[in-house]
């Protein structure tokens, strides 16, 4: 693990790996984002990587991703703010990566749902928000399971079908989850600061009732831990 600011960089090329099919990195700083290097790809990973390569608009990062149509499990977490400044910008163009199986995307919000937008949904799916609290901002108002959604239900027909939900919650992470039979929609908000039992519980149920309103819910299971209960 390095640091992306301080490291050399590294230039993913499929020139010097032609047989690479999986790419898991953390903490590094990827030179080049291009479809002739990441095209046969099944599987990338990119944990709290940066990117330091030509400027890149948020168009040309889907033109890359819609060439990698080998790809079956895509996991993004905190690389599209630091490759894309513009990402925030919504468009309605949908890529098809028939392939893909497992989506998993993690960012400052509002960044998850631009993406969770422009790609046509796998099975499973994973949004994830990292915020951090300011002291002097009602918890209630900072955050909200809208940031990381898109704001039309209708793209992702599982959330009116799920019939198992659950809640976990704790000081730092609220996940809800959605599940039928094999797929799910995992939504997590990490937070940087402590919250408390009754602040958390209320983002939960207002969280279970944003997502999966109207859904023919059968379980539903809520878990946390606090110390202040």
């Amino acid at each position: 693990l390095m640091n992306p600011n301080e490291d050399p960089g590294f230039d993913l090329s499929l020139k010097n790996f032609p047989s690479l099919v999986s790419v898991a990195l953390s903490g590094v700083a990827l030179l080049s984002w291009e479809t002739s290097l990441l095209s046969k790809l099944r599987r990338l990973s990119l944990f709290h990587c940066s990117y330091r390569g030509p400027p890149l608009s948020y168009s040309g990062f889907l033109d890359v991703l819609e060439g990698m149509q080998s790809l079956e499990e895509l996991r993004l977490h905190g690389f599209l703010s630091s490759a894309c400044p513009d990402a925030a910008v919504m468009t309605d163009r949908v890529i098809s990566l028939p392939r893909l199986e497992i989506l998993a995307v993690g960012d400052i919000p509002p960044l998850p749902s631009p993406l969770l937008r422009n790609i046509r949904h796998p099975q499973r799916v994973q949004a994830a928000g990292f915020l951090t609290l300011d002291p002097d901002v009602n918890t209630m108002e900072a955050i909200s399971f809208s940031f990381l959604l898109p704001p039309d239900p209708t793209l992702w027909p599982l959330l009116s079908t799920v019939e198992i939900a659950e809640i976990e919650a704790s000081q730092q992470v609220l996940q809800i989850i959605g599940r039928k039979g094999e797929a799910y929609l995992a939504v997590d908000l990490c937070v940087d600061g402590s919250l408390f039992y009754d602040d958390f519980m209320a983002h939960a149920m207002l969280g279970l009732a944003w997502n999966f309103a109207g859904a023919p819910l059968r379980e539903v299971y809520i878990m946390g831990g606090f110390e202040d209960i």
